[in-house]
């Protein structure tokens, strides 16, 4: 009994191959004007199968932008430059990155409030007002 994988690519390659015929039967050109004085770049440009081969290679060169383009954005390669335009950092950020800094930012915010209940303390101490720190943290967000 064949594996499951190789029953979907047969699958699959079946389905490519009757896709791929019918999309060759409408690419291919019916009717094409007649120059009433062929030259040779008529004869050679008019004939059906340089129009045919024209279609079908922009078709193959869409499929591929298209493909290429989806590939990238899965893997997350994401476009840093094109043309005279560049970008100077991508803007997703993987995973790693971003468990990286909420991590320092919670170590941070321990150390500010250390740093806090150090500076109340020492406030306390020399006897100088100072309002609470939930006033202050209210004060900083308004």
């Amino acid at each position: 009994m064949p594996v499951p994988s190789s029953l979907f690519g047969r699958f699959v390659a079946v389905v490519l191959a009757v896709t791929s015929g019918l999309v060759a039967l409408r690419l291919y050109p019916h009717e094409l004007p007649q120059a009433r004085h062929p030259d040779l770049l008529a004869v050679v440009f008019y004939s059906r199968a340089m129009v045919f081969a024209g279609r079908v290679t922009l078709l193959c060169l869409a499929v591929f932008a298209v493909l290429s383009i989806g590939a990238r954005i899965a893997r997350r390669e994401w476009l840093l430059r094109a043309g005279p335009f560049e970008v100077e950092r991508a803007v997703g950020i993987s995973e790693r990155e971003r468990d990286e800094l909420k991590a320092e930012i919670v170590a941070q915010r321990a150390k500010t409030t250390q740093v806090e209940a150090r500076l109340h303390a020492l406030a306390e101490h020399m006897a100088i007002p100072m309002p609470p720190p939930d006033e202050e943290t209210d004060h900083a967000t308004h």
